[in-house]
């Protein structure tokens, strides 16, 4: 680590990108229960507190030194999660008042990108994704494919590769621990084997079936479609059931990603 007295030499958006880089490296190590240096966070929030930056880093700067010392300063000793929590937040804030895109800021743990894929409870339950735009929405599904138990996703050709980088960086690992496939919806039906004995295949599109009402199969295909368009007529043909997310809002609508997991949820949670 920068000698800190170097580091409050620096001119203020080095200091503060030094800095921002310092503290996720101690949120880091705090979260996966790692002995850090403590001393050396403390006497970083006070050469923060002496920077120029904004009144909020200062503020979270001074708290979390005070709750350093209270807990008791060491050369390598843990801290309860509460303090990488904070690291992170001031860590945010700093990124925040240089001008860098939290979309582009790198949220994986070092260590951790790669998921033990043996660990996942997997369903009889496949995703086919048709025609999406947004790689971080496609990024966002394979997270929360991986948490509801997805056994494969299929992609159609127009959707964005889960290795596109943002896609990549939205699904925090879960692009690597997820089977998937680029094919046509005929393609994918015919890979997950579908019988109509016990499985369905689903289409999640306004005007069906409230989720509420349900009665999820033990497995199944689930169809989710394009952002601005939704699904083709030719995926709502080859559906059994056509699924809705009932909703009170005025505009009535929600990111194809926040509905995925809403329906994934609810299917893991019928299989418990």
């Amino acid at each position: 680590m920068i000698a800190l007295r170097k580091l409050a030499g620096l001119s203020t958006k080095n200091r503060l990108r030094k800095a921002a880089e310092l503290l996720r490296g101690f949120e880091v190590e705090i979260r996966t229960s790692r002995p850090v240096d403590s001393y050396y966070l403390a006497g970083l929030c006070e050469t923060l507190v002496r920077s120029d930056t904004a009144d909020a880093v200062r503020e979270r700067a001074v708290k979390l030194e005070e709750r350093l010392r209270k807990a008791g300063l060491s050369l390598s000793g843990l801290l309860s999660p509460d303090f990488g929590r904070e690291c992170g937040v001031i860590c945010t804030i700093i990124l925040t008042e240089l001008g860098t895109a939290l979309a582009d800021w790198d949220l994986r743990v070092p260590g951790t990108e790669l998921l033990d894929s043996g660990a996942r409870r997997v369903l009889p339950v496949d995703l086919f994704l048709e025609d999406l735009r947004s790689p971080f929405n496609v990024g966002n599904i394979f997270r929360s494919a991986e948490a509801f138990g997805v056994r494969h996703i299929y992609l159609s050709p127009a959707t964005p590769s889960p290795e596109q980088p943002r896609a990549s960086r939205s699904s925090m690992g879960a692009s690597l621990a997820v089977p998937w496939s680029v094919c046509s919806l005929p393609e994918a039906c015919l890979a997950f084997g579908y019988s109509g004995d016990g499985t369905q295949v689903i289409a999640l599109e306004t005007g069906g079936t409230g989720i509420g009402s349900y009665s999820f199969p033990s497995g199944g295909l689930l169809l989710v479609g394009n952002e601005e368009w939704g699904l083709s007529e030719e995926a709502l043909s080859r559906a059994d059931v056509r699924l809705s997310i009932p909703m009170g809002g005025a505009k009535a609508s929600l990111n194809v990603s926040v509905a995925a997991a809403i329906t994934l949820q609810r299917w893991f949670e019928s299989r418990q």
